[in-house]
Order: C-alpha cells, then structure tokens, then sequence
C-alpha cells in the first residue's frame, strides 16, 4: 500500500517536472550562409538556414558573402533580433 503512494506520488512529480521542462523557452543555434551582405556596414546580414532567410546581425562587419555563420535565435522565437555569434568552420576531420 506504501509503494502505491510513493509510485503515485513520483508519478505526479514527474508529470509536473515534464510540464515545466516543457513550458521553457531556450536560445536556438543554426549554422547560416551569409546570402547578402551589402548592408555588413551597418551590421545587418541576409541568411539562410537552408529552409528560411532572415536578417541576422553582427558587430562584426567583415562577414563575406556565401561564409558559413552559427545565428542565435534568442528563446527560439523567430520574431526576436537574430545574433550573429561567430565564423563556422566545418570540421575537416569528420565525414
């Protein structure tokens, strides 16, 4: 009778540590290729994932154009500034 309780009991902890884990929010990061960089000056790029194209910016205003870039999505919400965090170089050992 004691294990039923404590089985119930865990069964209802995990439904509501499920339920929170669900419920948050985190920061996406996808690998983009620079498709236009003619406003770089002003920090603005055009990127794609290879599914969508977007604007991502960068303090960093030397980013060329067809170069491989990681874009952070602030709490996977598309309609927020995309970040720019860094040059992606592939890892030439895998494959």
């Amino acid at each position: 009778m004691a294990k039923d309780y404590a089985d119930i009991l865990l069964k209802a902890m995990k439904t509501i540590s499920d339920a929170t884990v669900s419920s948050l929010s985190y920061d996406k990061t996808l690998i983009c290729h620079i498709i236009d960089n003619s406003k770089a000056e002003e920090g603005q790029y055009t990127v794609s994932d290879g599914s969508s194209t977007f604007y991502a910016y960068s303090d960093n205003t030397e980013y060329k154009k067809n170069e491989s870039v990681y874009v952070s999505i602030p709490q996977d919400d598309f309609s927020k500034s995309k970040l720019i965090t860094g040059k992606y170089i592939a890892d030439e050992d895998s494959g």
